[in-house]
């Protein structure tokens, strides 16, 4: 359902003449909070936040100028995003984004200031104000060690060609945690590789060659110690080689869909176990640790239950931190009442397309949604941005 970020990155490009006008590919590069509705009374606005380019998720657009006038495509969103143009010139764009699912806009007015925009953003639900914030937005450039993804291709045309950028980017983070593991352990990596940067092939390689001894210093990696083996990692209740044969295992199957469904192939089903296993990363790791990391948490008190392979988790999320615990285990939050284990929505189906749904993989049709859908929409929210 979205496009992972290394596509996108790799998708970014802008011509000479683009350069002149709002014509090109951008990327949001930094946001600041002016007003949030579900905000504590003492939350600090107007601090500029420096956006990842490298995450998951990257908020990218494209915008273009046809006969009809300009159109807008938004990157990180699907056909559940509606994007209308309000006003559009060489300078300037104003545009809303509607979510079909819960009626939500975000209304941007964005000026160009050379290869730079600076966008105000203000959301509405139900006629309400409940966000206003603004954007920097950097013009996107296509590196020159990929020149075949132009500007001018369809964006989800270049899905098939990107397929090759998900492989890369796996061999990227295989390297990542060959670094973090021998921060303990330097053993079974030659120095010149401790050397090089993690993001590059040596001079000459192919990318194939590169996926292929990323794979196998990793399995080398992980089958040199037991999976209790004492290893930094970062969430601090697994300090384990377990906690990266996990996160690998579903980082691989994750994105081997990715590029199944680029090279138009059917996708492999993911065993049952692996699923389950990777619903309960998902939600303990990434929906509880992570938001909690980033200090982001939900605008309401609301309990979400996952269901799958006969399975159960509560996710809770609300101005306070986000949690997950499995029903009648756990810690019950304090301002949990007595309906611990009361549901304000429930998402069901099969364990790989719950999983998959939780990735962003999937559409609300591959699952069942039932109870609030504010409910299933706030999780899926918080999701996008706990695995960005």
């Amino acid at each position: 359902m979205k496009l992972p970020g290394p596509v996108m990155l790799l998708l970014l490009a802008a011509t000479a003449a683009e350069a002149q006008t709002i014509e090109g590919f951008w990327q949001d590069a930094a946001r600041r909070i002016l007003f949030d509705r579900a905000a504590p009374p003492s939350y600090a606005y107007g601090r500029w936040n420096t956006l990842d380019p490298q995450q998951t998720y990257p908020a990218a657009k494209r915008i273009r100028k046809s006969d009809k006038g300009f159109e807008l495509i938004d990157l990180l969103y699907d056909e559940e995003e509606v994007i209308k143009v309000v006003r559009a010139d060489d300078n300037s764009i104003e545009f809303v984004r509607t979510s079909t699912f819960t009626g939500c806009s975000m209304h941007h007015s964005c000026v160009q200031q050379v290869d730079e925009m600076l966008c105000a953003l203000e959301n509405s639900c139900r006629d309400i104000v409940d966000w206003r914030g603004e954007d920097e937005i950097a013009r996107g450039r296509i590196p020159r060690d990929e020149p075949h993804l132009r500007a001018d291709e369809p964006v989800h045309g270049a899905w098939p060609e990107g397929r090759h950028i998900v492989d890369r980017r796996d061999a990227e983070r295989a390297r990542f945690f060959i670094k973090i593991a021998h921060r303990l352990d330097r053993r079974g990596v030659p120095e010149e590789q401790n050397r090089r940067r993690i993001n590059q092939p040596a001079d000459g390689e192919e990318l194939d060659a590169y996926v292929r001894s990323g794979t196998a210093l990793l399995l080398t990696e992980l089958n040199r110690h037991p999976p209790d083996a004492e290893c930094p990692t970062w969430w601090p209740a697994d300090q384990t080689y377990g906690f990266w044969r996990r996160r690998m295992a579903h980082e691989s199957t994750v994105h081997r869909f990715d590029v199944q469904g680029a090279a138009g192939m059917i996708p492999d089903e993911v065993p049952e176990d692996v699923a389950l296993d990777g619903i309960d990363e998902v939600l303990t790791l990434w929906f509880e640790h992570r938001l909690a990391v980033l200090s982001v948490s939900g605008t309401r008190d609301q309990v979400v239950s996952v269901r799958a392979g006969g399975l159960e988790w509560l996710a809770r999320a609300g101005t306070g931190r986000t949690s997950t615990r499995r029903p009648g285990e756990g810690p019950v939050p304090p301002d949990a009442g007595n309906g611990a284990d009361a549901a304000h929505a429930v998402v069901s189906g099969s364990p790989m397309q719950v999983y998959l749904w939780l990735w962003g993989r999937r559409p609300d049709r591959a699952v069942q949604l039932d109870g609030n859908p504010d409910a299933t929409a706030q999780l899926w929210a918080l999701l996008r941005l706990a695995t960005r």
